[in-house]
Formats: C-alpha cells, sequence, structure tokens
C-alpha cells in the first residue's frame, strides 16, 4: 500500500491505512464513506482517485509501472 499511494502522491494516508491495517482486499471494499471517515481523508478529490482504484477503473499494478494518470508522478 505504501508504494501505491506513493506513486498516486497520496503518501499523507500511509499513516491512518496503516494505522487501521489496510491491505488490497480491505481497501477494495472501502467505500467514499468509509475513506472520508475512518481513514481521515478529507480530500473529495484524494477520495475520488481512491474510488478509482477501487471500482477498478484503474489498476495498482498499472499505477506501480508508471502507466495510466500517475504515471508522471512517478518519474
Amino acid at each position: 500500500m505504501v508504494r501505491l499511494l506513493k506513486a498516486m502522491g497520496l503518501e499523507q494516508y500511509n499513516q491512518s491505512i496503516a494505522q487501521e491495517h489496510i491491505t488490497g482486499d480491505v481497501l477494495v471494499e472501502c467505500t467514499e464513506a468509509i475513506l472520508e471517515k475512518e481513514l481521515n481523508i478529507a480530500s473529495k478529490l484524494h477520495r475520488v482517485r481512491l474510488m478509482k482504484l477501487i471500482d477498478g477503473s484503474h489498476s495498482a499494478k498499472g499505477i506501480l509501472s508508471g502507466e495510466g494518470p500517475y504515471g508522471a508522478l512517478t518519474q
């Protein structure tokens, strides 16, 4: 999760996600409300980006390999 959040430019959420023991299989079960209220992701835009990952619009593998919308962040 740490590498994925960094690749997405969302590393500021590493601590809250680690504290709640969120893994990829748990993340895909999260709703926007959980991201906001339980994981303290206040930014609507950040939640939207994570929801695209959760709903399958973006792939973790693609993000980590520098493909897709976050490729420029990993350069």
